[in-house]
């Protein structure tokens, strides 16, 4: 929104660590634990224990014979499946990378309308998904702003590397943000052709791949949401509504008491409805193609008439 409003040039970075948990060095997360105040006693006795651990296959025939650990050559790394101090390993670890990032100088700044104060946001970060974000000058070309995408994706994907991470180039993408000006003053967004940049980030395994750049119109799915730089709506209304249509058509073909139905109403497809609103401009025609076909579905099953004003 500020980029749009400002006009200013900017580039956002769509990254998707593969396997964030498994691959983790166990002894870059234990100086990050340490650096948060874990014990290092602790620490040892945790790490230790899941580098020494013996893996079996099982089946329905019972378990493997054979098994695979770590040997004095090779230790094996990663949480491991259902330990629970994967989750927070992670994050002591995301937080040094998050600090890193912070402080390399291509980053996304802007400045505060009412207080002056100027921010700067270097990423958005969820579990193994993070956008990474920069913005441009006024008069920087788009093959300035591209170099500096590139810069900032490199530092990225190294401080990644250097913790056991990797990227999955296949499933990360990114916007290039640019503005065009009419002879009239008008403006419009610069669509990819006018604006070729290439941005290679490595993969899993230290291929470099080229990611896929989008239009600033078409929608991507970022935290269960599709959003556009453009700010449209479309590909996120046409999600909830094809989730609509595929709740109404389970809910018609079962039998439901009507204090389950309540329950279902409330507790499943309203809170997958309300999760997005916050980041959503919805106008009430698109409310009503999403929310029309619930009502009708759902209304007679809890004995109220169909056929009700929408606004009770």
């Amino acid at each position: 929104d500020l980029l749009r409003i400002m006009k200013i040039p900017g580039a956002v970075i769509a990254n998707d660590t593969k396997e964030c948990y498994d691959r983790m060095s166990l002894a870059i997360g234990s100086l990050c634990l340490q650096r948060l105040g874990t014990p290092l006693n602790i620490l040892s006795a945790l790490f230790i224990t899941v580098i020494n651990m013996r893996h079996y296959v099982r089946s329905g025939l019972g378990d493997s014979t054979s098994y695979y650990t770590s040997d004095r050559d090779k230790y094996l790394q990663g949480g491991g499946q259902g330990n629970g101090s994967g989750p927070p390993t992670w994050l002591a670890i995301s937080v040094v990378l998050l600090k890193i990032i912070a402080d390399y100088p291509i980053n996304a700044t802007f400045v505060s309308a009412v207080s002056l104060i100027s921010i700067t946001m270097s990423a958005i970060m969820y579990v193994d998904d993070t956008d990474v974000l920069l913005t441009g000058g006024l008069h920087e070309t788009h093959r300035q702003l591209g170099t500096k995408a590139q810069k900032l994706t490199n530092k990225w994907c190294t401080m990644l590397r250097m913790t056991g991470g990797a990227l999955r180039s296949d499933k990360c993408w990114w916007f290039l943000i640019m503005f065009k000006w009419r002879p009239d003053g008008s403006w419009r967004y610069a669509n990819v052709d006018e604006s070729m940049v290439d941005l290679t980030m490595p993969d899993h395994n230290n291929n470099v791949e080229t990611v896929d750049r989008f239009e600033s119109h078409e929608g991507k799915m970022g935290l269960g949401i599709y959003l556009a730089p453009d700010g449209n709506n479309k590909k996120q209304v046409e999600y909830m509504k094809d989730k609509t249509t595929e709740w109404c058509n389970k809910i018609k073909s079962s039998y439901m008491s009507v204090q389950a139905m309540y329950v279902a109403l409330f507790m499943t497809i309203f809170a997958t409805l309300k999760y997005p609103l916050v980041a959503l401009t919805l106008t009430m025609k698109e409310c009503e193609k999403i929310m029309i076909p619930v009502y009708q579905t759902a209304l007679p099953r809890i004995g109220v008439n169909r056929h009700i004003a929408c606004v009770f």
